[in-house]
Formats: C-alpha cells, sequence, structure tokens
C-alpha cells in the first residue's frame, strides 16, 4: 500500500504522463488550420516539427542521468513547468522560426518525463506493475486525445488555442506539484525494485540489460510501424467496406488504440503476479501469431485482430519496465531507462521511412505487415535466452539523489 503522500504524487506523475503525450501530439492536428500562416502549406510546416520529435526521444538520456545524479522531483517540476510554457511559446509564435524553436523546446522538456517518471514509479509501491500498468492508461489517454482537443480548439477559436490553453494546463498542473517539491512533500525517493524478490547476479544483470536493449529496439520499430502504417493498412485492405476516407480509417485506428490502453493494465497485474523473465518471451510469441494472422486476413476481422496484437504490445509494455528494473542498479535506473527511450522513442522512427520503402518496392501494405512480425520473431528469439540462473540474495537498497 502507499502512504497518502505518495499516492499525491502518483498521480500528479500519472497526469504528466497524458501531458507528455498531449502537447508532443499538438501540431499534426494543429499544422492542418495553420495551412496559409505565413505563406507556407502542409509540406512546408510540418517538418519545423521535426527537431521536437527527434529531441523527445534522445533527450531522454541526458533527463536520467540528471534524474540519478540530482533530482527525480525537480526533474519532473522542470518537466511540467518547461513542456507547458514552451507550449504555450509556440502558440505565440510570429513567423516559421519562432514556431520552430516553441515545437523543439516541446520536445526537449518532454523528453524528461519518461525516463525519470518511470524509473521512480517502479519502485513506488510493493505491487509497480500495476501502476506501471495504471501509468500507461494516462499516456494513452493523451495520445488517444491530442487530435481531439486540438481539433476541436482550432475549429472553434484558432490554431493558437490549439497550443496556448493545453500548456496553460501543463503549467496549472505543474504550480502546485512544484510548491510541494519545494516543501518536501514530493521527495519521489527511489528505493530498491520489488525487495521480495531476489535480484539476478552481476553478470546476469549486464547480460540481460544488453539483450533487452536488443528487444526495445524492434518493440520500437513494430509500435512506429504501427501507429503511422495502420491508417493505411485499414484503407488498402478494407476499402470496400469502410470507404477510402482518411476519417474511416483513422476512426478504425483510434478504436484499435483506445482498446488496447486495457493491455497496460492486464500486463502489470500479471507481471505482479509472475516471473517477468516469462512473461516477456510469450508476449511476443503471442505478438507474432497475431501479426501473421493479420497479414493472412482481408476482412473486417482485420480491426479485431489488429486490436489484439495492439493490446497484447502494449501490455508487456509494464512487463518490460519491471524486468528492465530488476538488471538495473537503483542508483543508476533513470539513466538506463533513458538509454531505453532513445531507442524506443528515437532510433526506432527508422520504422517510418521502412514502411515508405516497403510500399514503395512492392505496391502493397503487406510487407508492412510481414516486417512487423519479423520484428516480433526477433524479440521472441532474443527474449528467450535472457538469464535465468540462480539469482542472488537482494543487495540493501542504494538511495541515489532524490
Amino acid at each position: 500500500m502507499m502512504a497518502p503522500s505518495l499516492r499525491s504524487t502518483v498521480r500528479y506523475v500519472n497526469g504528466g504522463h497524458t501531458f507528455a503525450h498531449l502537447l508532443m501530439l499538438v501540431f499534426p492536428t494543429a499544422v492542418l488550420a495553420m495551412e496559409g500562416t505565413w505563406g507556407m502549406g502542409y509540406a512546408e510546416l510540418l517538418p519545423l516539427g521535426f527537431a521536437g520529435y527527434l529531441l523527445f526521444g534522445i533527450g531522454s538520456l541526458p533527463a536520467g542521468w540528471l534524474a540519478d545524479r540530482w533530482s527525480s522531483a525537480w526533474m519532473m517540476a522542470l518537466f511540467f513547468l518547461g513542456s507547458g510554457a514552451a507550449c504555450v511559446l509556440t502558440g505565440l509564435a510570429t513567423g516559421p522560426w519562432s514556431l520552430a524553436l516553441g515545437l523543439t523546446l516541446i520536445g526537449l522538456f518532454a523528453s524528461i518525463y519518461h525516463p525519470v517518471a518511470v524509473a521512480w514509479l517502479v519502485g513506488a509501491g510493493d505491487r509497480p506493475g500495476r501502476t506501471l500498468g495504471i501509468n500507461g492508461v494516462f499516456g494513452v489517454i493523451g495520445t488517444g486525445g491530442a487530435g481531439l482537443i486540438a481539433g476541436v480548439l482550432a475549429d472553434l477559436i484558432d490554431w493558437r488555442a490549439a497550443f496556448l490553453l493545453p500548456g496553460l494546463a501543463c503549467i496549472l498542473l505543474g504550480v502546485p506539484f512544484t510548491w510541494g517539491v519545494m516543501r518536501g512533500r514530493h521527495a519521489m525517493v527511489r528505493t530498491g525494485y520489488r525487495p521480495s524478490r531476489a535480484r539476478a547476479s552481476a553478470a546476469d544483470a549486464r547480460r540481460g540489460l544488453f539483450l533487452m536493449l536488443g528487444v526495445i529496439l524492434f518493440a520500437g520499430l513494430i509500435f512506429q510501424m504501427a501507429s503511422v502504417g495502420m491508417p493505411k493498412i485499414f484503407q488498402a485492405r478494407l476499402g470496400e467496406t469502410i470507404g477510402t476516407s482518411a476519417m474511416a480509417a483513422g476512426t478504425l485506428v483510434s478504436i484499435v488504440f483506445g482498446i488496447s490502453a486495457l493491455g497496460q493494465v492486464v500486463g502489470g497485474i500479471l507481471a505482479d503476479r509472475y516471473d517477468e523473465r516469462m512473461l516477456y518471451p510469450i508476449s511476443y510469441a503471442l505478438q507474432c501469431g497475431l501479426l501473421l494472422l493479420a497479414a493472412a486476413t482481408l476482412s473486417p476481422l482485420l480491426v479485431v485482430v489488429m486490436t489484439l496484437a495492439m493490446t497484447v504490445q502494449t501490455g508487456t509494455q509494464p512487463i518490460e519496465n519491471c524486468l528492465l528494473a530488476r538488471y538495473t542498479p537503483e542508483a543508476w535506473r533513470a539513466t538506463v531507462y533513458g538509454v531505453k527511450f532513445v531507442l524506443a522513442l528515437g532510433v526506432s522512427a527508422l520504422g517510418v521511412p521502412l514502411i515508405a520503402l516497403i510500399v514503395g518496392v512492392t505496391g502493397s501494405v503487406d510487407g508492412v505487415l510481414l516486417a512487423m512480425a519479423g520484428c516480433s520473431v526477433v524479440a521472441f528469439a532474443v527474449a528467450l535466452v535472457l538469464p535465468r540462473g540462480a539469482p542472488e540474495r537482494a543487495a540493501p537498497a542504494i538511495q541515489p539523489a532524490e
């Protein structure tokens, strides 16, 4: 169980997960209402967000290192106030350069969230899997709600409101959190991971960590190809049923990801009850089977199969974060999660041009599903050889910087 002050901190951190994804995804929708601004079209405006999306991934490593060496709580406060202010700055942009600067700063400050939050949450209670699963649902709310919120604000007011109001809301959440940090209410001191479970030996921990980073890269490729390629897959394969409009395909994608959020909770509960080293390869075996089934499905059942595949994938995330904590010393936990998110959010962006290459060469989306299945096969094979030797007794918890 969690103390009242700890529960309050978790609520702030969960709310932060919604804003981390919400603020990053305002621009792709708001840009539709910005066409003609400063005499620029969609193709000219969209690249202005590239640096921000790049920093959202690679900025995770320095953010995690600072959390380990300085303070998790103050880094989280910097996330709230910095990303909110950057979003407001973007809404006040007077030209393309100031717009690009604002979007870049959003990515920079938003990159703080994942390594800092996950590194703390994994040791914040006696049921880390459930805690991480619930936190993941809040992230999906931000991902799924960004387009709707940005679209409504841009249509009812203007594109600036799509940045200004979410940015101000993030700041309003960050101010009481920062005040609590100043008064010692949100110390966010990290503790040992599952003291009731023995830790791996030093050699097994190093090997397990190295292997897991390989799995994380291929899992990131699957996610990138799914999130970017799924609208085209539905449009191409279900066109006779749903038509060829972007709205129809986009609605189906929203339904898929909305339902898949439940996988976070289920995966977290399983991680609390069973050995993560057993669950991890099983999840990728299931995902591979479902993706191969999707590649062979041309009927509306494709939506059901893809929903199951994405639910399994989201359910793997709390299992993965718990397993990563098993192989990582407390004092370096945020840094290691920083490396994870560089791979999962940064390097894995290579999945996007890979989609274009596959479709361009084959003229079909079939290869995209097969490529995703291939990535899951590699992830399964690597997860299968994670160290399972006799573990040592848990070492005393290290108390890093707050």
